[in-house]
């Protein structure tokens, strides 16, 4: 083998080394710090770096519970609701101020105070490009979708306020620690949205003939009906339904309890029944239709009665059916 075919091999050789190690796998982690330090440093010019990420994923109730105090929070809309909010503590929001102002980092930490709607102005640029540039830069991780569509909403006083205006459920609350290299000065910066919904399968419905005729008998069998039990029907004058009493017998005349019809909304019969009780509440058992015996048929006599009662009333007053 000669000294140039010799030299090739190790230089190919030599590159595909190097072209292995420089590849690394972009994780939701390194995503996020790069994330953070590209937009401090292409907004106002703050160079930082994110030395942990701590993420938790607990119930909306914790993730603000766990908050420290004095953090400016800002919520973030999606789709016009709040759905979430980012907490800046005091030290990297007075960072950011002092890189607008002084264009540098003081080595002195920042006083703790309440933050202030003008800090909350001079922290939005830092904060829109990181809300802008999350989507792709955590595209492909297990972060994909968590933070798209989101924008800067309005400052929030405290954390009971976040709790009230947030919905219930499981949120995902990602923390990252910041160094600015500048002495001892450390900040942190959190965002807490909610979980992704694992997203079920579609389920495709093989589409079957349609059957009308069977359908249509289905849906009117499956309508809802009312029926009315009368066991007997007969006419009194209003003089006489107003003069019954509490305890007064009515005769039925010819009524038996084989005599009970069960009739639709329209007057028309659909069955007989025999009256009867169940669980201590009245029944009636559908049955065949029985021919009426003499016993049931009202006597001579009691027709005569009925027909000369019926007379003397029919002029003075309206018939009544009750039933």
């Amino acid at each position: 083998m000669s000294d140039s075919v010799h030299s090739n091999i190790m230089r190919r050789l030599a590159g595909q080394a190097t072209s292995k190690a420089g590849i690394s796998p972009l994780t939701s982690s390194r995503a996020m710090r790069l994330a953070l330090a590209k937009s401090a440093r292409d907004t106002v010019g703050l160079v930082l770096s994110v030395t942990s990420v701590i993420d938790e994923t607990m119930p909306i109730d914790d993730a603000i519970g766990g908050l420290d105090d004095g953090l400016m929070l800002i919520g973030l809309q999606r789709d016009g609701a709040v759905v979430g909010l980012v907490a800046v503590d005091m030290q990297l929001r007075a960072a950011i101020v002092e890189m607008q102002t002084m264009h540098s980092v003081s080595t002195q930490p920042a006083s703790a105070r309440k933050p202030t709607v003008t800090d909350m102005a001079m922290n939005e640029p830092v904060l829109h490009h990181l809300l802008a540039s999350l989507p792709s830069a955590i595209a492909g991780t297990n972060f994909d979708g968590w933070a798209d569509d989101l924008v800067v909403a309005e400052l929030i006083s405290e954390p009971r306020a976040a709790a009230l205006l947030l919905d219930e459920g499981n949120y995902r609350s990602l923390r990252m620690e910041v160094d600015f290299g500048v002495a001892e000065r450390a900040a942190s910066l959190t965002l807490i949205l909610p979980v992704l919904a694992a997203e079920e399968p579609e389920t495709v419905l093989e589409d079957q003939p349609a059957d009308w005729a069977t359908t249509f008998r289905a849906t009117v069998h499956a309508a809802p009906t009312a029926l009315d039990a009368v066991l007997h029907r007969f006419k009194m004058s209003i003089g006489q339904v107003e003069s019954l009493s509490v305890g007064q017998l009515v005769s039925l005349s010819g009524c038996t309890v084989n005599s009970v019809k069960l009739v639709a909304p329209g007057g028309q019969q659909v069955a007989t029944a025999k009256l009867g009780q169940t669980g201590g509440m009245r029944a009636v058992r559908i049955q065949q239709e029985l021919m009426p015996t003499l016993s049931e048929l009202p006597s001579g006599a009691e027709k005569a009665a009925l027909a000369i009662q019926q007379d003397k009333t029919a002029q003075s007053s309206e018939p009544l059916s009750v039933t």
